[in-house]
């Protein structure tokens, strides 16, 4: 866990890098549970499109960087959903890179400011947990702009109903959950036996955690600083096919 307090005055609500709040249409409760109904007999829910793509979670190891692992695989889930299939992103690469090599916590407003002006890299370009500027050659740079967010959106903090039709809509949403000190990525909506709404995420501690990797949020534990990609640079076969540009020396 290693979320820190975003900083207001580099990135205000609402006026985060090129982002801005843009409102979902919200559902009542019945269309809500109606919906959730529907995604689930047609398995066509974002957690059901992940397992058939077989996009992981992925697994910081230890480094205090959930705030761009959590933001690096909302980029995975949305190239994957759009029909670009799944490529593992480095999110090393990235918050290496911001933070000039120090393993430093952060925050979603600064993550994913980054991925949208330089994006990151593959993970066989720059191995996930090595931390190590010697990796930021130009060969790296130039594969980090293959992968980038183009368009993104920021939900009003701690909106429920915001949030519920965002995954509703399959978008992504990473999320800073300030009473965990942890940034996580939001996937789903289902209905809990309470009859309550619960948020199925995509932890970033490896398939042994929770039901591989997933876990659920009730809504008391939802509300915090979210963020979702709206759309991602098509990708070019040197993606897709590429061998590992050049490694640290």
């Amino acid at each position: 866990c290693s979320l820190q307090p975003r900083d207001m005055n580099k990135y205000p609500e609402g006026h985060c890098g090129f982002a801005a709040l843009r409102p979902f249409r919200q559902y009542t409760k019945d269309e809500i549970k109606a919906r959730i109904q529907q995604r689930d007999e047609n398995r066509s829910g974002l957690r059901h499109i992940l397992d058939s793509k077989k996009v992981p979670v992925k697994d910081q190891d230890g480094l205090p960087y959930c705030w761009i692992y959590a933001t690096t695989h909302t980029m995975e889930i949305a190239y994957a959903v759009q029909g670009d299939g799944y490529v593992p992103l480095s999110a090393t690469a990235a918050g290496t890179i911001i933070t000039g090599g120090v393993k430093r916590g952060g925050y979603g407003a600064e993550a994913i400011d980054f991925l949208s002006q330089h994006g990151t890299c593959r993970e066989q370009d720059w191995p996930e947990h090595q931390v190590d500027t010697r990796y930021n050659t130009q060969a790296v740079q130039n594969m980090m702009k293959q992968n980038i967010i183009t368009d993104w959106g920021e939900l009003p903090s701690g909106n429920l109903d915001q949030l519920a039709a965002a995954v509703l809509n399959n978008y992504p949403v990473t999320i800073g959950l300030s009473w965990w000190g942890h940034q996580v990525t939001i996937i789903d909506i289902i209905l809990l036996p309470t009859g309550e709404f619960g948020f199925v995420f995509d932890n970033s501690w490896g398939l042994g955690w929770g039901d591989n990797g997933r876990g659920v949020l009730t809504p008391n534990k939802a509300r915090g600083d979210m963020f979702y990609p709206i759309s991602v640079r098509p990708r070019g076969d040197i993606v897709r096919s590429a061998r590992p540009v050049a490694q640290a020396t």
